[in-house]
């Protein structure tokens, strides 16, 4: 049962009642592709009145209120969501219940201002995923990577912040070269991490295994990559006159792109760039391509190895080229499993990693 506080309100004044809450539930339910765990859980919603819900599961899920409450699940006023689905330029205002709403969205960036008290807040929408040295002095607060001599940020406060994030390459299993599991893992053999450690520097490390530290399901013991190097060294990679790589945009900064380009040059010398900037659908339209080769990153929201799983399990974000119908299966069934350590042993890493062949780095 959830209570909705009589303090909440929306922009407009109005209370949050319950019909906002299941209708924005439903709205994200209908709109999500991906994280869409929570939604198997429950077998029912009831409003008991203005301001109670019921979530009634299939089983009890302990997990449950921490998931429905990320802040990647906001609440919207029903009548906007209607409005919405029948004008889709509504979003650019829509009408939530936060502490600040949207006072205008500019072609790179968009003002907030707050509903009752604080600073007016201007979040600039930078593409390269990256700022300069130099520009640094434009912005209060800065979430990207920095580029120059870090030594001129001494007027910041720097805080560290534990957020598991990981970089993965995967292969296009639509294309002739890598429908093959020998070829896939010869490729992979054939990498060295050694570019990226350099320019990564302490901000990175080779990842083990197919989860980021700190994640549930993560295994110190686990070495997915260092496994596969091994076991085909010997082997030869497939013969191409060119290598078409692709990566999601948004992903990662675009000082870091040239390292994963010359490491990929010292098995393939002629490497073309697609960048995809679709991140809603990257998986599909990768293999759709016919590239060779996707970089992407993932991080988690909950710390629950899940969350990086789920990109098997969904038809937009797999870029293997293959969907595995049983996996998908297997990954949502463990969002079932109540139990934190049953769950983490449940996440199916070692059984299909040798079908999708990913190799990971982790900031």
């Amino acid at each position: 049962m959830i209570r909705i506080s009589d303090q909440a309100i929306f922009y407009d004044g109005t209370p949050v009642a319950a019909q906002d809450v299941v209708a924005s539930f439903l709205y994200v339910k209908k709109t999500r592709n991906i994280l869409r765990n929570m939604f198997s859980w429950v077998d029912r919603i009831d409003i008991v009145d203005s301001k109670t819900i019921i979530f009634r599961l299939k089983k009890s899920i302990p997990q449950f209120i921490r998931v429905l409450s990320s802040s990647h699940n906001a609440i919207f006023k029903k009548e906007f969501l209607d409005a919405a689905a029948k004008n889709n330029s509504l979003w650019s205002h829509p009408t939530g219940c936060g502490g600040y709403k949207i006072f205008s969205i500019e072609k790179n960036w968009i003002n907030l201002i707050p509903i009752k008290e604080g600073m007016k807040v201007s979040f600039y929408l930078v593409s390269a995923n990256q700022v300069p040295i130099n520009s640094v002095d434009e912005y209060d607060l800065i979430s990207l990577n920095v580029t120059g001599d870090l030594n001129k940020m001494n007027d910041f406060n720097k805080i560290e912040i534990f957020d598991p994030y990981q970089i993965y390459i995967g292969l296009n299993m639509k294309r002739p070269a890598w429908k093959y599991k020998n070829e896939r893992c010869s490729f992979l053999a054939k990498l060295n991490l050694e570019g990226l450690q350099k320019n990564y520097g302490i901000f990175g490390h080779s990842a083990n295994e197919f989860f980021p530290l700190g994640t549930l399901g993560y295994s110190k013991n686990e070495q997915y990559f260092l496994s596969i190097k091994m076991a085909y060294k010997n082997h030869a990679v497939p013969k191409l006159n060119s290598f078409c790589l692709s990566y999601l945009a948004v992903s990662f900064p675009e000082k870091y792109l040239s390292a994963y380009s010359n490491m990929l040059q010292m098995i393939y010398p002629a490497i073309n760039l697609k960048p995809i900037l679709n991140n809603k659908k990257f998986g599909e339209i990768f293999s759709n391509t016919y590239c060779d080769a996707l970089i992407f990153g993932l991080k988690s929201n909950n710390l629950d190895g899940y969350e990086f799983l789920d990109v098997f399990a969904s038809k937009d974000a797999n870029f293997t080229g293959v969907m595995d119908n049983e996996l998908a299966k297997q990954i949502k069934n463990s969002q079932d499993i109540t139990n934190p350590q049953a769950r983490a042993v449940e996440h199916p890493v070692p059984g299909f990693l040798p079908k999708s062949h990913i190799s990971i780095y982790q900031m």
